[in-house]
């Protein structure tokens, strides 16, 4: 068996992550560790030299001195200014900052804990203004709903902010044209969404489309750069996203320019100077890159070639094109940052995102696939400890969040850290997780606690079967809804499991719901797609009841692990301290770990060191 390597290996911060090169190609910048916190650092290409440009510290509410926040993401503005946000107490992202490339002229262009005001478009970079989606200010922090946004033109030297568009009413998202006019809207109201459109910035607002929340409707991506025509995401009479032209000025969809027949296309790429489409991404087994423009299919090619086995992402290019930085990535390590010269296609290796983990100590994930019980077809990842012989080993099931996401094959320090004590891990994309299609993803409604955690159950007998698991030397862990089939799979199967670890666990399904509207911009929708999805809180009040941990802790025979933050928005800390008392009540053997500073799930380094520190102990004390 491997090494057994510090719990730190795996949650300490990386030394660089989220690195974009500069419109210029001589600078670029990246989120980096300052101590336990995270701050943004620029790293000069021709030096390879880092220097800060932003350790920002905020004034301490109610009390003399600072506090430090976290850098949470950053974009390039131009040569010489970049705009962050900030995040504390591992989850409340919040207030706009700009900064210099040099660390001067800082500046809070929008007050911490603000969330309402998010970059709409960067107008090229050219002048001191940009344009963002502003609402009036709320109290998010304690989770409160946001009215609808307008856009405004804003300073990214004083913040000071001009109204740009007012919102007509019920447009919760904006889309500008590659000219920097506000040009589509999608407005949610009661059951209804409807995309507006304009043709041009004294143009009147007209209805391009308008449907039901459970119809197939389309999204607006990004206008193509005619500035007519639009890229959109939908369905058409498929049961997979594809990519669409739509004629603004015809209302009608065009051409299907890109579609996969068993998953959905995510997300698009254009190139920054003309605006063509260039590239459409999805995810199989793998992240697939799929380039429409021969140049970027060329540049992947050379890179992919010199740097076979990994994932190699392309993240940004200098403003003529000479220079791409691309993030490298596998199943067994976090990567490096390579510099690609495409003059000569010649690759730079700039710096490992973390030099502590090694590859060659990590363990290979691998795509799996089974059946449930009534046929689907189940894909999911397979980590075996690096070393072991594959056979009768101690197994952790690990159910995804959300639910409606999906596990990744990716470098997931959590897998490698059960795989490198030993243990399996097996994950599962259950029905109802997207990227698989419509039906895929309806087939999940209304099934928590049901056929979703049939699916998780059936994994766990096929790892059995196969010879893989230990059926005596199983725990189920998750986080959000993983945390709920966790608690579920524990209640209604407790045959199968020695231990199970429930983090930010879903306890009350019915009074999530309502928490989840109280929180939500346009309740009705929320109350309309939680309806369809997980149940009626009237019609279905049984249902929700029966699904609900809270509900049937009587059923629990082994030792559970709770984790919660106090802050947390999504999943109430009254949840897991609810759950407690009742385990508490039952003489249930548990344990409940809460912070008070964290939100969903933790996220600042001390917090996850010490939490995966108590799994530890807790798996080897139960899986002996």
């Amino acid at each position: 068996m491997a090494e057994e390597l510090p719990v730190e290996t795996f949650f300490r911060n990386y030394e660089y992550r989220d690195a974009k090169i500069s419109p210029n190609g001589d600078y670029l910048a990246a989120l980096a560790p300052d101590g336990p916190r995270v701050g943004l650092a620029i790293v000069d290409l021709k030096a390879l030299k880092a220097n800060w440009a932003a350790q920002p510290r905020v004034a301490n509410e109610g009390s003399p001195g600072v506090r430090q926040i976290d850098v949470s993401s950053f974009v390039w503005l131009n040569d010489d200014r970049l705009l962050f946000y900030v995040s504390e107490d591992g989850y409340a992202e919040g207030g706009l900052f700009a900064v210099n490339r040099d660390g001067t002229k800082l500046r809070a262009l929008v007050a911490f804990h603000q969330v309402h005001t998010q970059i709409l478009d960067l107008l090229g970079g050219t002048s001191k203004e940009i344009l963002v989606e502003s609402a009036a200010y709320a109290e998010t922090r304690a989770g409160n709903r946001l009215p609808y946004p307008h856009v405004a033109r804003m300073n990214v030297f004083t913040g000071y902010m001009t109204r740009e568009v007012t919102n007509p009413g019920n447009v919760v998202g904006w889309l500008t044209d590659h000219a920097g006019v506000v040009r589509v809207g999608m407005a949610v109201k009661d059951r209804t969404t409807r995309i507006i459109h304009r043709a041009t910035a004294k143009a009147p607002w007209e209805t391009l489309a308008e449907y039901d929340y459970d119809q197939d409707g389309m999204v607006p991506v990004a206008f193509a750069s005619d500035n007519r025509t639009l890229y959109v995401a939908c369905y058409g009479e498929e049961d997979t996203v594809g990519l669409y032209a739509y004629d603004t000025e015809k209302k009608a969809l065009k051409d299907l320019l890109f579609r996969h027949k068993e998953v959905d296309a995510q997300s698009i790429s254009l190139d920054d100077q003309t605006q063509r489409l260039v590239g459409v991404h999805l995810e199989t087994d793998r992240p697939v890159d799929f380039w429409v423009d021969p140049i970027y299919a060329k540049q992947q090619a050379a890179v992919d070639q010199a740097l076979p086995g990994t994932a190699n992402s392309r993240i940004n290019s200098s403003r003529d094109g000479s220079k791409v930085i691309f993030q490298t990535f596998s199943d067994r390590t976090p990567g490096a940052y390579y510099l690609l010269h495409t003059a000569s296609n010649k690759l730079e290796k700039l710096f490992d995102s973390s030099e502590r983990i090694k590859a060659e100590q990590m363990a290979e994930m691998k795509p799996v696939q089974y059946r449930s019980r009534d046929g689907l077809v189940i894909h999911g990842y397979l980590t075996l400890p690096l070393g072991s012989s594959g056979k009768n080993l101690p197994l952790i099931v690990n159910p995804h969040g959300g639910p409606w996401v999906r596990d990744s094959w990716t470098f997931d320090p959590e897998v490698q850290f059960f795989a490198n004590r030993g243990y399996v891990v097996l994950q599962m994309n259950f029905r109802g997780s997207s990227g698989y299609g419509k039906s895929f993803l309806k087939a999940g409604y209304k099934q928590w606690g049901r056929k979703m955690q049939d699916d998780i159950t059936d994994g766990v007998k096929w790892a059995i079967d196969q010879g893989i698991a230990d059926p005596k030397r199983i725990a189920i862990y998750g986080a959000s809804y993983g945390g709920y089939a966790a608690l579920v799979g524990l209640e209604f199967t407790p045959e199968l499991y020695r231990c199970g670890i429930s983090y930010a666990g879903v306890t009350d399904v019915p009074d999530l719901i309502k928490s989840s509207e109280k929180r939500a911009s346009f309740r009705a929708v929320i109350r309309l797609f939680a309806a369809e999805a997980i149940g009626d809180l009237k019609a279905d009040k049984a249902l929700l009841n029966e699904v609900s941990p809270q509900n049937h802790v009587d059923k629990i025979q082994a030792p559970v692990l709770l984790a919660y933050g106090e802050l947390d928005p999504r999943v109430p800390i009254s949840q897991g301290r609810s759950l407690a008392r009742e385990l508490k009540k039952q003489g249930k053997k548990f344990e409940l770990i809460v912070k008070p500073d964290e939100g969903h799930g933790f996220h600042k380094e001390e917090n996850k060191v010490e939490f995966y520190r108590k799994v530890d102990e807790f798996l080897k004390a139960n899986l002996k």
